[in-house]
């Protein structure tokens, strides 16, 4: 005679919404400030997680990211912002905690721009059964962005004497 017995341990973080293994899955827009859960690599299939974002407003994006797995060894993946053809921008590594304890993750880059949505995309994690939670801010630039177009002579404003004009290069 034997008894068998076993205990599942639930990952910290649910399920994000599936399928959003690429850019034309990820539909569902995540806000800044919102925290979003999600899970990847999973025996599933889903080794690849993309989060479609929207900055508020131009500034420096600070992205933070909570990730636990079950096992007793602690374990990576990548985080990588992309523009919105997908190019990659940054990749950053994040630590995956053990034996269900999160780790904290916090990841910048300046020159966020308003104008165009930006991916979040999960790849590459080096355990099975990662759960995260994923969520950003913007914060803005000091000073207020400038009248467009003005990129060249022909539509440059006129500068009063003695007046200042607020306005911002580089933003992607």
């Amino acid at each position: 005679n034997y008894s068998l017995t076993y205990d599942r341990l639930s990952p910290d973080y649910a399920n994000d919404s599936e399928p959003n293994v690429n850019a034309g899955q990820a539909l569902d827009t995540l806000d800044a400030g919102v925290p979003r859960d999600g899970q990847i690599n999973f025996e599933y299939g889903d080794a690849d997680d993309w989060h479609r974002i929207l900055a508020p407003n131009d500034g420096v994006i600070t992205v933070t990211v909570l990730a636990e797995h079950a096992d007793a060894a602690p374990g990576t993946m990548n985080l990588r912002l992309r523009n919105s053809s997908s190019t990659v921008l940054q990749t950053w590594t994040v630590n995956v905690g053990a034996s269900g304890t999160p780790m904290t993750n916090t990841f910048t880059r300046n020159c966020t721009g308003a104008e165009v949505h930006y991916f979040l995309t999960f790849d590459a994690p080096s355990v099975c059964g990662a759960s995260y939670r994923i969520s950003y801010t913007v914060a803005a630039p000091f000073y207020g962005d400038d009248a467009e177009p003005n990129q060249s002579a022909g539509p440059a404003i006129i500068a009063d004497a003695g007046t200042n004009y607020d306005g911002r290069l580089s933003f992607e």
